[in-house]
């Protein structure tokens, strides 16, 4: 950080880049450092101890609490299979949306408008996060997953890597899903698996890696679900199984109207 390119409110303890862009009526708690192009649009509020890093786009409207960074580019272990990229990975938060306190949204990650980010949550690079989805407390979010409209994911969730949610899922709190059916063992093309819309998943269920989880499927609290679920059944158990079809007026075209 080359400080004489940041203009500085000795007040508040607050670092601007001289080509970052602020909006109009945005308001600031203390030490607060915004990077070279970052965005900020009008009325947007910045809480205590804010980090917008390089080149991180906020639409109008977005309240982001204390002691969150935005924009964060990803760094790789040297014995990681995985490596991160070394180009500048640009985040983009919609209009409206809320950051909770103590959050980290990595770059290229978008997220957009009207969403709600709980406090702790960690949402890693390349991540798509479309409108009115809810994100619980201390939930993380893996690389490259994509989360559709009027999802709600509880609080302290593990959503791994390559991931595919739909449209108005529900998880519970601590459900668990993978990428990885060999634990690191051997080669293997990493892959979530894909939820469909209106899916519900039980809390502390754990979905394992490249299966399906049909149309309005119903996943019982505590299942191990290691094979793909049909459209409009309830599975549960250890390996999860079916035990009946989903009732009619549970599905999503019937329950649109809850939400």
């Amino acid at each position: 950080m080359e400080f004489d390119e940041y203009k500085i409110i000795p007040a508040k303890n607050i670092a601007i880049h001289k080509d970052a862009q602020i909006g109009e009526n945005v308001k600031f708690g203390f030490n607060v450092v915004i990077e070279r192009k970052a965005i900020i649009g009008d009325n947007c509020y910045l809480g205590n101890n804010i980090v917008i890093k390089e080149e991180t786009i906020l639409k109008e409207d977005i309240e982001v609490q204390d002691n969150v960074v935005i924009g964060k580019q990803p760094r790789s272990s040297p014995i990681s299979s995985r490596k991160a990229s070394k180009k500048l990975l640009i985040a983009e938060i919609g209009y409206g949306t809320l950051i909770g306190t103590g959050s980290i949204i990595y770059g290229g990650t978008k997220i957009g408008n009207k969403c709600f980010i709980g406090d702790l949550a960690s949402i890693r690079e390349k991540c798509n996060i479309h409108d009115y989805v809810i994100i619980g407390r201390g939930t993380t979010i893996e690389y490259e997953t994509e989360i559709m409209d009027h999802t709600k994911i509880q609080t302290a969730c593990h959503l791994t890597g390559n991931l595919k949610i739909g449209r108005y899922v529900f998880f519970g709190p601590e459900v668990c899903t993978m990428n990885d059916k060999y634990m690191d063992t051997v080669e293997y093309v990493y892959k979530g698996a894909t939820v469909k819309d209106g899916a519900t998943i039980g809390s502390n269920a754990s979905i394992l890696s490249a299966i399906t989880i049909g149309l309005d499927a119903v996943i019982g609290a505590g299942a191990v679900v290691t094979k793909d679920v049909p459209d409009r059944e309830v599975w549960v158990g250890n390996p999860a199984r079916k035990i009946k079809n989903v009732p009619k007026e549970r599905w999503l075209e019937n329950r649109i109207k809850e939400y």
